[in-house]
């Protein structure tokens, strides 16, 4: 939400996803809280497990910036895995 925030009029449209019910509520409960300054971007929150709403969506005739906030995972795992 921040990158929406901070670009308020750049963006028509933005996908908000969390993956678990609670952290979708407090998502919906931030969005509210800062609902008046993106009064000009249409805003959709749904449940989903990373990009998997993708596949519902048309993203044909747009300009699609991704931007994802994961879970920190220990560099020492990167070693371990690459």
């Amino acid at each position: 939400m921040s990158v929406l925030l901070h670009n308020p009029s750049f963006f028509t449209e933005a996908y908000l996803s969390e993956y678990v019910d609670y952290t979708l509520s407090l998502a919906q409960e931030n969005f509210e809280i800062f609902k008046p300054r993106l009064s000009k971007t249409k805003v959709n929150l749904v449940q989903s497990n990373l990009l998997n709403f993708v596949k519902d969506i048309s993203l044909s005739d747009s300009n699609l910036i991704l931007v994802a906030n994961l879970p920190y995972i220990p560099e020492n795992t990167f070693d371990q895995n690459v």
